[in-house]
C-alpha cells in the first residue's frame, strides 16, 4: 500500500474522530432533553431514553422571562452569524478582486509577483469556500456565478504561484492558540501562522492587527 494512501488513510481517521468529538455533546444534550429524571441521574449512562419525556420541555416553557431568554438567544445568534459572515465575506473579497483585476495597488501588486514567480501565495481553503459560497448565493455581481467560479478554479490550478492550503496539524494547533473570536479569521491566521507567511493579503482589520504584515 503506498504512503500517499496511508497518509489519507490517516488524515480520514482524524476527521472521522474530530466529527465525532464535534457531534457527541449535540446527541447527548438532545437525548438528554428526552429522559426521565431517573434515567439523567443514573449511575449507568443511558445513551437513548426508555422511555422519552417532554416533562423538561414543559417545565422550561413554564419558567418565568422563558420566552425573554429565547428571544435573547436569537438575537445573540443572528448577529454572530451575521458578524461571522461579514467577516469571511471581507476575506473573499481579494479573490474576486483579482479576478475582475480591480486590486489595490499593493495587492495587485503581489498577485502579479506570484504570476511572474517571484511569490509563492497560498490561499486558505476556507476562503476559497466562502468565495464559492457568496457567488452562488448572488452576493457578487455576475450574470453567470457558476462561471467565475470555475475561472476562478482554473485560474489556481494553472497558477505555479497561487496554491490553496488546508488546515494541517500545526495549523490546528495554531487554532487553538489563538485569541481570535470569528472561527474564518481565526483559520486564516492559524493557516497563516503555520506555514510562517511573509504578510496576508486581506482588508479585514482584524487580522491586519494579527502581527503579521498586510498588503491591501
Amino acid at each position: 500500500m503506498s504512503t500517499r494512501v496511508l497518509r489519507r488513510g490517516a488524515w480520514n481517521t482524524v476527521g472521522i474522530a474530530l466529527f465525532v468529538v464535534m457531534v457527541f455533546p449535540v446527541f447527548w444534550m438532545i437525548s438528554t432533553a428526552f429522559k426521565s429524571e431517573e434515567e439523567i441521574n443514573g449511575i449507568t449512562p443511558t445513551w437513548v431514553p426508555t422511555h422519552p419525556t417532554l416533562r423538561h420541555y414543559r417545565d422550561a416553557i413554564a419558567k418565568p422571562f422563558f420566552w425573554t431568554d429565547v428571544k435573547n438567544s436569537l438575537i445573540v445568534v443572528l448577529v454572530t452569524v451575521a458578524i461571522s459572515m461579514t467577516l469571511a465575506f471581507l476575506a473573499a473579497v481579494a479573490l474576486a478582486k483579482y479576478l475582475d483585476d480591480t486590486l489595490p495597488a499593493k495587492a495587485d501588486r503581489a498577485f502579479k509577483e506570484s504570476e511572474n514567480g517571484d511569490a509563492l501565495i497560498l490561499i486558505p481553503e476556507v476562503v476559497i469556500g466562502e468565495f464559492i459560497y457568496i457567488c452562488l448565493k448572488g452576493r457578487l455581481r455576475s450574470d453567470d456565478p457558476k462561471s467565475l467560479i470555475q475561472e476562478l478554479l482554473d485560474e489556481i490550478d494553472a497558477a505555479a504561484g497561487l496554491r490553496p492550503v488546508g488546515m494541517t496539524k500545526r495549523a490546528w494547533s495554531e487554532f487553538m492558540k489563538s485569541k481570535i473570536s470569528e472561527l474564518h479569521d481565526r483559520m486564516i491566521l492559524a493557516i497563516a501562522t503555520a506555514e510562517d507567511v511573509e504578510a496576508i493579503i486581506t482588508n479585514d482589520e482584524e487580522l491586519a492587527t494579527s502581527g503579521f504584515r498586510k498588503v491591501w
